[in-house]
């Protein structure tokens, strides 16, 4: 390793506080600790009456870096919890018109149905419900139903739920317009999926 101020020597070491390399003519002991030039003056100020009472300056940056990590760490949670719903601007909102809300909702419950419909009659000849679209399209569906209420235009869901490993759900992500995993609906917080829970 070379001296960052001289490069055409070898370096003796690491200057305690910016951790660059530097050769024995450059580094100096402040405090118990080797220094560079340009770190001296501030390497000075942790410097006490007796060597032996004085704390590593490592140690000290490392108490500094330490509380500063706290502090900042404190806000954060401060934030998060004074903000639970911080990410609401970012998730898509249902239309403010009731009259096109009911309309999404009608024709989400036709989506629903045509696939609760096929679902159940590829387990009437089958003896097993579908776990995915390729099972059912295009011998009982001709493509998976649209979900009205997907802002990205796609279709309904189908397959495990999140809660549920065992299951299998048919599922729109309702009027919060948030693929929440199959969790029902809540008219309470607006917030989950319009569910047929298959099995």
């Amino acid at each position: 390793m070379r001296c960052s101020q001289h490069p055409d020597r070898i370096a003796r070491g690491e200057c305690a506080i910016c951790g660059k390399y530097h050769c024995s003519d450059c580094l100096e002991d402040v405090a118990g600790e080797s220094v560079c030039p340009a770190c001296a003056p501030a390497a000075s100020r942790f410097a006490v009456a007796s060597p032996a009472e004085a704390p590593s300056i490592r140690a000290r940056r490392g108490r500094a870096i330490g509380v500063v990590s706290a502090i900042v760490l404190a806000a954060g949670l401060a934030t998060l919890a004074l903000w639970p719903d911080r990410d609401a601007h970012l998730r898509p909102q249902p239309p403010a018109d009731p009259e096109e809300r009911h309309e999404l909702g009608r024709q989400c419950y036709a989506a629903l149905e045509a696939g609760a419909v096929a679902l159940e009659t590829h387990r009437a000849e089958r003896g097993q419900y579908a776990r995915s679209w390729e099972e059912l399209v295009p011998e009982l569906l001709e493509a998976p139903p649209p979900d009205p209420w997907d802002p990205a235009g796609g279709s309904l869901r189908l397959g495990q739920p999140t809660w549920d490993k065992e299951g299998i759900v048919l599922y729109s992500v309702g009027p919060d317009r948030v693929d929440n995993g199959g969790r029902l609906y809540s008219a309470d917080t607006g917030q989950g999926d319009w569910v047929y829970r298959v099995r």
